[in-house]
């Protein structure tokens, strides 16, 4: 997949932004996927990770889980690992296993 222009990433990610807290926040995550990937950046994580819907729960846990392997710096907030801690106890099991992997990994 080729990574799409900076400024259509942005607006992707804009959207994604705009959808926190709707209806429509799985829809944008979909979008930002399809298009750019699952993002790194800790801010757009938490947006992800808030969506409530598995599929995309796991691809950036397990995009962030690949990206820490490879050994490059990846930025973590306190807001980030705060969050991973509570997706830790949540109720999916396989987020919660990827979750607890990821914060071992940091």
């Amino acid at each position: 997949m080729f990574a799409k222009p900076a400024a259509e990433q942005e607006k992707l990610a804009a959207a994604v932004r705009a959808a926190h807290g709707t209806e429509k926040l799985a829809d944008a995550c979909r979008a930002y996927r399809d298009a750019a990937g699952f993002p790194s950046q800790p801010g757009l994580v938490t947006v992800f990770l808030d969506c409530d819907e598995p599929e995309l729960m796991i691809g950036v846990l397990e995009s962030l889980l690949a990206h820490a392997a490879s050994g490059e710096a990846l930025e973590v907030t306190r807001g980030l690992r705060s969050q991973l801690r509570m997706l830790v106890d949540g109720r999916d099991s396989i987020v919660a296993g990827l979750a607890e992997d990821l914060l071992a990994a940091l």
